[in-house]
C-alpha cells in the first residue's frame, strides 16, 4: 500500500515539475526576446527610453524617485540589463537542470524503486547545483547594491549636507550551504539503502 501511495505521489510530483521547467523555458525566451529587442531599439534610435521605471527605488517602505537629470543613459541602463538578464539566464538555467534531476530521481519512485544507484547520484549533483545556484544569487546581490549607488547616484545624497554618507553593505546570503550539505548527506544516505537493497536481494 505505502509503495503504490509513493509510486502515485511521485508520478504526479513529476508531472508538476515537468510544467515548472516548461515556465521556466518560456520565462528564458521571453527575456532573451525583451534584451535583444531592447538593444536592437537602442542601435536603431538612440533617443528611444528604455526602462522608465528603474527611475524609482523601493527601500524598505520608502520609495525614492530620481529627476531627470539623474536619471541613468541608455548605454548605463543597457549594460546594467544584460549584466542582470545573464545573471538570470544562469540561475534560470540552474533551476532547469534542477528540475531535470528531480524529476530523473521521480520517475525511479514512481517506479517503486527507491534505492537505486543513479538516485544518489543525481542528489549530489543536486547539491553542487544549490552552490551554483546560490553563489548566482549572491553575485546578483552586489550588482544590485552597485547599481543603486553608481548608476542611481545616491551618493549625490552626501553633496546635500543631510545625509553624511552612503555605505553598500554586503550582506552575503549562505542558506545554500547548509542545503547543500542536507543534500549529500540524503545522496549518501541513498547510496547506503542501495548497498543495503543489493544484500537483501542477494540473501533472497
Amino acid at each position: 500500500m505505502n509503495a503504490n501511495k509513493l509510486s502515485f505521489t511521485a508520478k504526479k510530483l513529476e508531472v508538476f515539475f515537468k510544467i515548472l521547467q516548461k515556465v521556466v523555458s518560456v520565462g528564458m525566451i521571453v527575456v532573451m526576446v525583451a534584451l535583444m529587442a531592447a538593444t536592437i531599439a537602442n542601435t536603431v534610435d538612440s533617443n528611444v527610453v528604455i526602462g522608465t521605471g528603474i527611475t524609482h527605488w523601493d527601500i524598505g517602505n520608502l520609495s525614492l524617485e530620481l529627476s531627470d537629470e539623474y536619471t541613468p543613459d541608455n548605454g548605463s541602463m543597457l549594460r546594467f540589463l544584460w549584466i542582470c538578464s545573464i545573471l538570470g539566464l544562469v540561475f534560470a538555467a540552474l533551476v532547469y537542470i534542477g528540475f531535470g534531476y528531480i524529476r530523473k530521481i521521480l520517475k525511479y519512485m514512481a517506479e517503486g524503486k527507491p534505492f537505486q544507484t543513479e538516485i544518489s547520484g543525481h542528489l549530489k549533483s543536486l547539491a553542487y547545483l544549490c552552490l551554483g545556484l546560490g553563489v548566482v544569487q549572491n553575485i546578483g546581490m552586489v550588482v544590485e547594491t552597485t547599481y543603486a549607488i553608481s548608476f542611481l547616484r545616491l551618493d549625490k545624497l552626501v553633496e546635500s549636507g543631510i545625509v553624511r554618507s552612503v555605505t553598500a553593505n554586503y550582506t552575503l546570503e549562505l542558506s545554500f550551504v547548509v542545503v547543500f550539505f542536507v543534500l549529500l548527506l540524503m545522496s549518501y544516505i541513498f547510496s547506503y539503502g542501495t548497498e543495503l537493497q543489493k544484500l537483501s536481494d542477494e540473501t533472497l
